[in-house]
């Protein structure tokens, strides 16, 4: 077990599972607490990208079990987080798996359940779009039609 990055990762699994932070999230925090991928011959250590770690939080390598021909078994690892942790995470995960809803940017309460009542006229279903602008005049928020 590596002793520098197993805290980082149990404490990412914890955090997902209040669902309270997106992969994006804490990707962005765990590179500013440290967390990085292992250096290789070819390339550097870097932060990890809100993607690896979206792969590592489904990995039940950290529960210590091993897939193997579409099988889990028992590692000679120890496990760096329980398997009540992996399948809430799992659970959040499915759930925020959906089409359309991701958080990247911009997070508002509504984001994602509002649809365009022109195009709905029209016989299409197209989502509302989410933005947020900064200019002369200050922040203005905004809603447009992803069509």
């Amino acid at each position: 077990m590596d002793p520098v990055r197993a805290p980082l990762i149990r404490w990412a699994f914890e955090q997902y599972a209040t669902d309270d932070y997106s992969v994006w999230q804490l990707a962005s925090i765990l590179g500013d607490m440290g967390l990085t991928t292992r250096a290789s011959a070819k390339r550097p250590e870097r932060p990890v990208s809100s993607s690896a770690l979206a792969e590592i939080i489904r990995d039940p390598y950290y529960t210590g079990m091993l897939p193997f021909k579409g099988e889990l078994y028992p590692g000679r690892h120890s496990a760096v987080i329980t398997q009540e942790t992996f399948v809430a995470c799992q659970s959040i995960l499915d759930r925020r798996n959906r089409k359309g809803d991701r958080d990247c940017v911009h997070f508002h309460y509504l984001k994602g359940m509002l649809y365009c009542g022109q195009c709905a006229d029209q016989g299409r279903i197209r989502r509302l779009v989410y933005s947020q602008s900064t200019g002369n005049g200050g922040a203005c928020e905004y809603w447009v039609c992803s069509g």
